[in-house]
């Protein structure tokens, strides 16, 4: 089986989160979610990027830990929580 993924990544939550809708719309199987990029967010901000996202995204979403672009790197711990509490949070990369 195929899968359509595509990045719905941007500066802003509500950005990423319109591009997923629209994704959605378009037949897209599988998001991938960066943290906003170029400016360092604090760890309650980062969780609720990713949880805005996948409560507004029901498709599969993939996170994306690019810590040279987002300055920060995505602590496992943020990833397992997110995975428990969000079904369609389905995979780390």
């Amino acid at each position: 089986m195929d899968l359509v993924l595509t990045d719905i990544s941007s500066n802003c939550t509500e950005h990423s989160i319109e591009l997923g809708l629209i994704f959605k719309d378009m037949g897209i199987d599988v998001v991938i979610a960066a943290p906003p990029y170029f400016f360092k967010i604090p760890y309650d901000k980062l969780k609720r990027h990713f949880s805005l996202v996948a409560e507004n995204v029901d498709i599969p979403v993939i996170v994306y830990n690019i810590p040279m672009l987002a300055g920060i790197s995505i602590p496992v711990k943020l990833y397992v929580g997110l995975a428990k509490e969000y079904s369609n949070i389905v995979g780390l990369e």
